[in-house]
């Protein structure tokens, strides 16, 4: 299952991607064998195959890692923002130091 990118992986408070859910809902094989296996209960399972999303999501995984993936090497200042409030939430996650927000620059001809 995707988890929340907010919460450590093992911690209490981890939860199932509400973007993951909101995208698929019930069409997830990995909430079903996560049923299954015991590593969800019924009301969870229900929950993540109805959640509804107070906002519009990407229409695939592919399309939401492509938008996390833009600009990855030099972030503007709002994914910085983010991104260091990720770092501060997750202690199971390494990362380097941000680089400056810096334009693209054109290759020399």
């Amino acid at each position: 299952m995707f988890q929340c990118h907010q919460a450590d992986a093992d911690s209490t408070a981890r939860r199932i991607c509400a973007g993951w859910a909101g995208c698929h809902g019930d069409g997830l094989l990995a909430l079903r064998v996560a049923l299954i296996e015991g590593r969800i209960d019924e009301a969870t399972f229900a929950a993540a195959a109805a959640y509804q999303p107070p906002i519009a999501l990407f229409g695939s995984g592919s399309e939401a890692a492509d938008h996390g993936q833009a600009d990855i090497h030099w972030p503007d200042g709002e994914a910085a923002r983010l991104i260091a409030k990720i770092a501060r939430t997750r202690s199971d996650l390494r990362n380097g130091p941000l680089l400056e927000h810096q334009p693209e620059q054109e290759e020399p001809s």
